[in-house]
């Protein structure tokens, strides 16, 4: 026996409605997964800042912190750095190379660039930057700089100087943009 048409029709528009209604729950699921992975995306992205500067301030504190560029107590209070030490100490590190005392200083680092710059450098016009330590990793990218405030004293004019360090450290594969 034949239906007839109208229920024929009827249940082809209830199909359709559910159809529509399957294609509305999938597209505000799509919408909902997207909206989340941005989020989650962002949340890394602001994690891996935050653990990008407390490690550059971690180096700044281990170079601080070494007594063989330290002030002599005698001679100032609180952290200074001594300029003929920090110096010398910069020309001696060399990741290339296989010499011990390099190795631990690279190990203490780790890959970075690390600059101090003398504002009130009394020879100069202008401020003085010493390239203090530059090991970068093939194929990476400097993060974002963080400075650090100090004195650096100079033991030939007997001054102490105002001077910042800068820190980029340097990271490998692509970033999430």
């Amino acid at each position: 026996m034949r239906r007839p048409a109208s229920c024929a029709r009827r249940g082809q528009i209830q199909f359709g409605e559910t159809i529509m209604v399957v294609v509305v729950i999938v597209f505000i699921l799509i919408v909902g997964i997207v909206f989340y992975f941005n989020a989650s995306r962002n949340s890394v992205e602001k994690q891996i800042r935050t653990v990008d500067q407390a490690q550059s301030m971690t180096v700044v504190n281990n170079i601080l912190s070494l007594p063989e560029i330290g002030c002599d107590p005698s001679v100032t209070t609180g952290r200074c750095v001594d300029l003929l030490k920090l110096e010398h100490l910069a020309s001696q590190i060399d990741c290339g190379s296989s010499d011990p005392t390099s190795k631990y200083y690279c190990s203490l680092f780790g890959a970075g660039l690390v600059t101090i710059t003398i504002v009130d450098a009394p020879q100069t016009s202008g401020p003085t930057t010493i390239l203090f330590y530059n090991s970068s990793l093939p194929n990476s990218t400097a993060t974002d700089s963080q400075f650090r405030f100090t004195t650096v004293y100079d033991p030939v004019s007997g001054e102490q100087l105002f001077a910042y360090f800068n820190v980029s450290r340097y990271q490998r594969g692509a970033s999430f943009g």
